[in-house]
């Protein structure tokens, strides 16, 4: 590969511009769209702290890569880890230097909440069953929080945007982890499917989409939002994680899982949708 498309191949740049999208539809939401330079700010910190955390991840999994992913940029050999390491350091300085431009309550979320927990994910957060799950979901919901209190100084109305990228990121991370439980387990990494095996982490993963599929109608029954938001949650995002529940008890497998993983990141795509009509 190209080394050019292996620098943006190991930030994950999918997973990037659903970061920027989370950023602009806060931005919408908050009718915050002409505020042009704070979205592009908030945007640049978003994608900086992500991408170096993605990098960082890579570092420390590079021998499960080896055996769940290795035509990934480190285990391919295609950059070095050096290479990573000082590619890592400069989108985080990155960040840090941008995200000072913004509100003092932007800065602290960034800071002393998202940044912290962004670092302590893979050597920490990831090795404790569903605390590392959990952990990414949150970092996810509180790009919604950061954006809103870079673009107004507070935060009040994104949280159920955030709780809903918190529900969806929770499930996506649990079906990833079953679908990489081989490398996890030759790398001693301590998952819940690790620790109890397929079959319930699959039972947890049904009982997690029942749960946030009813949970997320709490907002249209409390007339926060109305019916474009509940037919757009409905046919975009339950329906498809309902139908996932059904793929998975026929194919209760790690190749079942790591289809229904891929799905779930348009079935996210399908929830961004659903937060940006919740102001129709």
């Amino acid at each position: 590969m190209n080394p050019f498309f292996s620098y943006i191949n190991i930030l994950r740049p999918l997973n990037l511009i659903f970061s920027a999208l989370s950023v602009i539809i806060a931005a919408y939401l908050t009718q915050s769209l002409n505020q042009t330079a704070t979205i592009i700010n908030a945007v640049i910190v978003v994608v900086t702290f992500a991408g170096a955390s993605n990098i960082l991840n890579d570092i420390f999994d590079i021998n499960i890569d080896r055996k769940n992913q290795p035509h990934r940029p480190l285990p391919s050999g295609e950059i070095s880890v050096w290479a990573a390491l000082v590619y890592m350091v400069a989108l985080y300085f990155a960040g840090i230097y941008m995200v000072f431009n913004l509100p003092e309550l932007a800065i602290e979320i960034a800071l002393v909440v998202v940044l912290p927990t962004l670092v302590l994910y893979t050597p920490l957060y990831k090795r404790i069953p569903l605390i590392g799950n959990m952990a990414v979901a949150a970092v996810l919901g509180m790009v919604f929080l950061f954006s809103e209190a870079a673009f107004t100084g507070t935060v009040s109305t994104m949280w159920v945007p955030a709780w809903l990228a918190f529900g969806l990121t929770f499930i996506r991370e649990l079906v990833k982890d079953i679908e990489d439980i081989e490398g996890d387990k030759l790398d001693g990494v301590r998952t819940f499917p690790v620790i109890f095996g397929v079959e319930k982490s699959l039972y947890l993963a049904y009982l997690l989409i029942i749960i946030f599929c009813v949970l997320w109608w709490i907002p249209y029954y409390h007339n926060l939002y109305g019916n474009i938001y509940a037919m757009t949650l409905l046919f975009a995002v339950e329906i498809p994680l309902i139908l996932s529940i059904f793929f998975l008890w026929k194919n209760p497998t790690s190749s079942g899982c790591a289809m229904i993983s891929r799905a779930t990141k348009w079935i996210t795509l399908g929830g961004m949708v659903t937060i940006l009509c919740s102001s129709l």
